[in-house]
């Protein structure tokens, strides 16, 4: 089978699942595992389709919230398509079981959604023995400035972790610096590394959480993208908050 993945939290799990060998082609945007960044790309934001023609797919895989302006051109071209929602946790745990029947892991899509759930046993556990939640906001980009929003796949991923999110709109909204002085979280958490710098900011350093030092920093592909290692951010983030918020 050769496969391309239209997006990269399906690459990583295509690649948990142990399928990575029948990837042939994957988005500008795709950095992990390191692999994939020797393989053919078909575009971004953007997609290449003559790229994607030439690759022969005979399974083309993509998240539809993401690719929902791309759908149309995408069946008029005749490949053989399969649409994966992951933008909640419990639409990526049910991605992985179908993702491995169509990729004929079905072996290994078990093992990884036993191990997935002991995890997110163990994180549900260690948040059931915490005092209190403390307010946090997560960023997701800078400038403008978007954050995560109740409801989200990011704000799910907070919220398991022990926190209270701050932002009670849904999506992902935008906010005025000076809406996120008047929320003043306790917990600022970062998904671009930017700590030092917004130290030094107007407005930023105003906020509680830079004056205290109560400022996380998760990677980009561990806290947004919907992928087989989101378990590495709910860790980190209950790890730093066992030193912080004991």
């Amino acid at each position: 089978m050769r496969i391309v993945s239209l997006t990269p939290n399906l690459t990583e799990l295509i690649f948990a699942l142990e399928a990575g060998p029948q990837v042939v082609g994957v988005t500008a945007n795709d950095h992990f595992p390191k692999q994939v960044e020797e393989l053919p790309e078909v575009g971004g934001l953007q997609l290449d389709y003559e790229a994607l023609l030439h690759l022969r797919p005979d399974l083309v895989v993509f998240d539809p919230a993401l690719h929902a302006s791309h759908l149309p051109q995408l069946k008029k071209l005749g490949l053989p398509l399969k649409a994966l929602p992951t933008q909640s946790l419990d639409d990526l745990l049910a991605a992985i079981p179908e993702l491995g029947r169509q990729l004929n892991r079905e072996a290994a899509a078990q093992k990884l959604l036993e191990q997935l759930h002991r995890q997110l046993e163990q994180v549900d556990q260690r948040r059931a023995r915490y005092s209190r939640r403390p307010k946090a906001v997560v960023e997701i980009w800078l400038d403008p400035l978007s954050v995560a929003g109740s409801q989200s796949y990011v704000g799910q991923l907070m919220e398991r972790a022990g926190f209270e999110n701050a932002i009670k709109q849904t999506g992902y909204p935008s906010l005025s610096l000076e809406e996120l002085l008047r929320l003043d979280p306790e917990v600022l958490i970062l998904t671009q590394p930017k700590a030092q710098e917004l130290a030094q900011r107007p407005v930023w350093k105003e906020l509680r959480a830079v004056r205290e030092g109560h400022v996380l920093e998760i990677a980009e592909d561990l806290m947004v993208r919907p992928g087989p290692r989101f378990v590495e951010a709910l860790q980190q983030m209950q790890e730093w908050r066992s030193h912080h918020f004991p």
